[in-house]
């Protein structure tokens, strides 16, 4: 990455290589091969030598520098991203006739994918079953009770209505993150949900604390993550500022805040809207930490320990045409480690389908995991 530009980490200084040789090769046939000494001319086609083997030289180091340079977040900061390759691509049939579903967030329990609607009257956990190459189906895998649901409103009215946007299942247990009512509900089989009331007022009153909250509505939790071993949480606010908390589920507190470097794309003013960095899901899988980072089109590895960056992935190229959206925001919404491969689930956001207008399925796009 050059002045905020992505380039080739191969084709620039190949290129400049193969410049040197060639200007080297030509300018030694302009040599005088008189042996009456150096004339002018020649000493000045001597220098712009010298120049060129010194270039030659410097692109040699910078080659020997990039293929020996082990892939860390130093070596990231030089546009390294690992592009994705696409494996399938499924359009997610309508449920009880809709298509428009609002679906957000993406977890596995290793045998099945599930998902979450952002939608009040379909606030529940949809298992998504595989069909074919290229479809998926949904099927109603746990309930919120309608009763329940109208009286945790109520109880948060100040921060308006339900909307899911996050999901994670952890030993058996589906946690749903709110993302107006910045808060988490625990559903495990044949309950009610339980409310995770989630205490940011008293761990951002704290010296050295950032408050990220902008006080946007639709700009709070979006993501959510579980490490069992460890009985953590990991939550996500989206942007404006975003940033990860881990909170542990025994203690009932946070442990920390954290956020990790950005990619190149944000902030930035577009068509006279701000597009910010972004967290737009998450998942946890084999001590990794794995960031969907929605408008980079990007997916980050991070250790989940000490929460510094690994690798960085990209989809931008296998995304971009799905829906006829101008392209300003990403419009990726969950994140799953499944069967050993990244599954990215997309929301249609009102935008037709490009291959079939008139159709506003969400997709879910199956890639390789580099290794």
């Amino acid at each position: 990455m050059v002045n905020g530009k992505r380039i080739s980490s191969f084709r620039t200084p190949i290129r400049n290589l193969v410049l040197c040789l060639n200007n080297t090769l030509r300018l030694n046939s302009w040599i005088p091969r008189s042996s009456r000494g150096m004339t002018k001319a020649s000493r000045h086609n001597g220098g712009r030598i010298l120049y060129s083997l010194s270039s030659l030289l410097s692109s040699l180091s910078f080659l020997v520098l990039l293929l020996t340079t082990p892939v860390t977040d130093s070596a990231l900061r030089w546009g390294r991203y690992h592009d994705l390759k696409l494996q399938n691509r499924y359009w997610i049939e309508g449920y009880q006739g809709v298509e428009q579903l609002g679906l957000s967030g993406l977890t596995s329990d290793g045998k099945s994918l599930y998902t979450v609607s952002d939608v009040k009257e379909i606030s529940n956990v949809f298992r998504i079953s595989i069909k074919d190459g290229t479809r998926a189906s949904l099927k109603v895998h746990r309930v919120l009770p309608e009763a329940w649901v109208n009286q945790y409103e109520t109880g948060h009215m100040k921060r308006g209505r339900i909307d899911l946007e996050g999901i994670v299942v952890c030993d058996g247990v589906f946690y749903l993150a709110d993302e107006r009512k910045r808060t988490v509900l625990a559903l495990a089989e044949d309950q009610n949900p339980t409310l995770i009331d989630l205490p940011f007022d008293s761990f951002h009153a704290q010296e050295n604390r950032m408050n990220p909250f902008s006080g946007v509505s639709n700009a709070g939790l979006e993501a959510i993550a579980c490490d069992p071993s460890r009985n953590l949480l990991f939550v996500f606010n989206e942007r404006m500022f975003r940033m990860g908390y881990s909170y542990s589920l025994q203690a009932g507190e946070f442990l920390n805040q954290f956020d990790v470097p950005s990619g190149y794309r944000a902030p930035r003013l577009d068509r006279d809207y701000w597009v910010f960095p972004d967290f737009a899901g998450a998942d946890y899988f084999e001590d990794k930490l794995y960031l969907l980072v929605r408008n980079d089109y990007a997916i980050l590895e991070l250790d989940g320990k000490n929460l510094t960056v690994l690798r960085r992935f990209s989809f931008e190229n296998r995304s971009k045409k799905l829906y006829s959206s101008p392209g300003i925001f990403g419009m990726a919404e969950g994140i799953a480690i499944h069967k050993g491969r990244f599954f990215v689930i997309f929301d249609n956001n009102d935008f037709e389908r490009v291959d079939a207008p008139g159709k506003y399925n969400a997709a879910l796009l199956e890639f390789e995991i580099p290794k």
